[in-house]
């Protein structure tokens, strides 16, 4: 994983603000926004009590970058991590295996949560895949 130069000063500020650690920042060009991995144990922190900490920080990076901020918490779990990532979807299970597609995780929500778990446009589940194969080499992330 290479990290630039400009995702290391938007770790250096969310770290300096949010106090929390940070362990990786994913530029998303297509859906303009940038995604932090914080510690495990540490959204809340860097959320704050009802979102204050998170919106003064999207409200700062707005202003001078023109992209949303969304914050996920890491696992050492991958399983845990797609959880984390699908988010607030209600997630029963997942089920990562290998096979001709590659690592595959297959993901069991509740058909009420389908539409959460892949988000607007997306969103979640490009989010959720990115991350999954960035961080343990999943190819793909199936609802």
């Amino acid at each position: 994983m290479v990290i630039s130069n400009d995702q290391v000063r938007y770790m250096q500020l969310f770290r300096s603000l949010m106090g929390v650690t940070v362990l990786d920042v994913v530029n998303d060009e297509e859906e303009n926004r940038l995604i932090f991995v914080v510690g495990e144990g540490e959204l809340g922190r860097a959320v704050g009590r009802g979102g204050r900490k998170l919106r003064a920080m999207k409200n700062l990076l707005w202003k001078d970058l023109r992209k949303d901020i969304e914050v996920v918490e890491y696992s050492s779990d991958p399983a845990q991590f797609i959880c984390n990532l699908l988010s607030p979807a209600r997630v029963v299970s997942v089920s990562i295996s290998d096979g001709r597609e590659g690592r595959v995780a297959l993901v069991k929500v509740p058909e009420e949560d389908v539409s959460v778990a892949i988000g607007r446009n997306g969103r979640r589940i490009k989010r959720a895949r990115r991350l999954a194969k960035r961080w343990f080499d999943i190819d793909n992330v199936k609802i």
